[in-house]
């Protein structure tokens, strides 16, 4: 599996093979060096592509006024279990904030197995864009190629949330997008 993602602002190239199936994903993406010029993609029948490019859309910002303060706000309900640590939390809102400030629609992702889901604010779009998943470090890249096909069936673009103790709030060093994808 070839898979073209954007890290850091920067294009990378990532080859999967039965050999590093097994390696970590955090570790992967922070080790691979294979940059990539996404500019020059050529576009085969086999790779995942969106037919529509969403980040050309400019989105307005709704302003909710319901919004009570003080209010938690639950984003998965399998999650509310495992969310017990004041630092998890912290963290969830942390991104769930972090992508409303970049005006998409947030929304728990539990009907995907995932844990956010993004939509524009736009109402001409109603189908949500990007499914968000949070990876620790314990995920494989096998746990990545059943993330990216399941996108693949239900036609959503991927974001990746590093989550480790190293970066646990640096936003810009834990989001990982992954652009394209092909099954060789």
């Amino acid at each position: 599996m070839r898979i073209i993602y954007k890290y850091k602002n920067e294009y990378y190239e990532l080859l999967m093979s039965e050999e590093n199936a097994d390696d970590k994903v955090i570790e992967v993406f922070k080790k691979n060096t294979n940059k990539f010029d996404y500019n020059k993609i050529k576009y085969y029948e086999e790779i995942n592509s969106d037919l529509l490019n969403f980040e050309q859309f400019s989105c307005s910002n709704i302003k909710d006024n319901k919004k009570k303060k003080g209010k938690i706000v639950k984003l998965n309900y399998k999650l509310d279990n495992a969310l017990n640590d004041k630092n998890k939390m912290k963290l969830y809102l942390k991104y769930k904030r972090y992508f409303e400030n970049k005006n998409y629609i947030v929304k728990s992702g539990h009907i995907y197995g995932a844990d956010l889901l993004l939509y524009l604010s736009d109402e001409k779009y109603t189908h949500s864009i990007y499914v968000v998943y949070f990876i620790n470090e314990q995920k494989s890249l096998r746990d990545l190629i059943q993330i990216l096909r399941l996108s693949c069936t239900i036609k959503k673009k991927v974001i990746l949330v590093i989550v480790n103790e190293i970066n646990n709030f640096d936003i810009y060093n834990s989001i990982v997008y992954i652009k394209v994808y092909l099954y060789k």
